[in-house]
């Protein structure tokens, strides 16, 4: 019966020092007559690793409140401007211009999608808003709230709508942070399909796997080469089309919260035939004897 153990002493000149233990007691009938072992001096080793630990922390405390007034600053700065806009299209709302007119909802979605964001960045940075701050949501229904706020490019690109939210609908999940994985990853399905079909296809469902709950999102688009992706690495500025506009932002953003939430993506996709992205929720799994 073994034992290895990391203790503090002091010594004779009242020194503390840092020790590993390990040794094998010697039994006879059930009772310890003796203990073979070694004490090893390991003091440096351990200051060493505090000391790291301690300047990671500074860097990361540093780090995260330069992040935070970034957050603060960047909200209060674009508040201004988005309610200029805000301003602009009331008053476009009273255009005679047919064209000018038919442009409105479109300028409000985004506009709205923009406040949201501006709202939800303030939260975060403000800290009224946790990200561990979990509740239950349905799925469907904050699916139906982001295909409400993007209908009007939804008709613009005459995309055809499937859903099936049978298998499962509620999660416990932070709200906000779902709502932005998602978003992204709809707003691309919007930005790359192919004009060039007669008919372009969203197919969204949740399904189970071995007990995991997963979230799938799939389309007929213009697709994309992944042994090109993997190759340039997946970073917040890979290109996922060098011919489209876009840097990759959005669906990095998507993958990393994702995965801070112990979330998984997948993509399934080739060039001309489409897209699909599996989002496991690999935290929230259920047990198999309640399926």
């Amino acid at each position: 019966m073994e034992y290895r153990l990391k203790l503090q002493l002091v010594d004779a000149k009242n020194n503390r020092k840092w020790v590993r233990a390990i040794g094998t007691p010697l039994l006879r009938k059930g009772k310890c007559i003796q203990i073979f072992g070694i004490f090893q001096d390991v003091t440096e080793l351990e200051e060493n690793s505090h000391n790291k630990i301690f300047s990671l922390s500074e860097y990361l405390d540093g780090q995260n409140h330069l992040m935070k007034e970034f957050g603060q600053i960047t909200s209060h700065d674009l508040r201004g401007p988005a309610t200029s806009l805000q301003l602009l299209i009331e008053e476009l709302k009273n255009s005679e211009d047919e064209q000018v007119s038919n442009l409105v909802p479109h300028f409000e979605e985004n506009l709205s999608k923009l406040f949201d964001k501006l709202n939800y960045l303030s939260k975060i940075t403000g800290g009224s808003e946790s990200i561990q701050n979990n509740r239950e949501i349905s799925i469907s229904k904050s699916i139906d709230k982001l295909l409400n706020d993007n209908k009007t490019l939804f008709r613009e690109y005459q995309i055809t709508i499937r859903k099936d939210f049978s298998d499962w609908d509620k999660i416990t999940f932070h709200e906000p942070t779902i709502k932005i994985i998602l978003q992204n990853l709809i707003e691309n399905v919007i930005y790359f399909s192919d004009i060039e079909k007669p008919e372009r296809l969203l197919t969204l469902r949740t399904y189970l796997k071995n007990g995991q709950r997963i979230i799938s999102i799939e389309d007929n688009g213009i697709g994309m080469d992944l042994t090109k992706l993997r190759k340039a690495g997946f970073t917040r500025n890979t290109r996922l089309h060098d011919d489209l506009s876009g840097k990759g932002t959005g669906i990095f953003m998507a993958k990393t919260l994702l995965e801070s939430n112990k979330g998984k993506m997948e993509f399934i996709s080739k060039p001309g035939l489409g897209t699909m992205v599996k989002i496991n929720l690999d935290k929230y799994r259920i047990k198999e004897e309640i399926l």
